[in-house]
């Protein structure tokens, strides 16, 4: 997963993510430990080691999915060094 502030900023409660919210709600609701807790998250950001990947990248996103945000899977993608490619996946409704 990837761009944890950014998501937990989306206010999804019931995604891949939703365990930020719950974190804060029961855990530290007066947000005293709120900057240190994105710290942390942020050292096991995906996004972080993306420029150290040096195979072929094949992304492929379900722009429905609701689990996962796209757009902050994208936040790693965008980073990487290699040779990329993209694929969406076009779903009927």
């Amino acid at each position: 997963m990837s761009d944890y502030r950014a998501a937990y900023g989306a206010g999804c409660d019931v995604c891949a993510f939703d365990k930020l919210g719950y974190w804060f709600r029961y855990r530290d609701s007066l947000r005293k430990n709120e900057n240190e807790f994105f710290r942390l998250l942020d050292y096991v950001d995906v996004k972080h080691q993306a420029e150290n990947i040096k195979a072929e990248v094949v992304m492929v996103i379900g722009p429905k999915d609701t689990v996962v945000f796209s757009k902050k899977q994208m936040a790693a993608f965008n980073r990487n060094n290699s040779k990329e490619a993209v694929g969406f996946v076009r779903v009927r409704t």
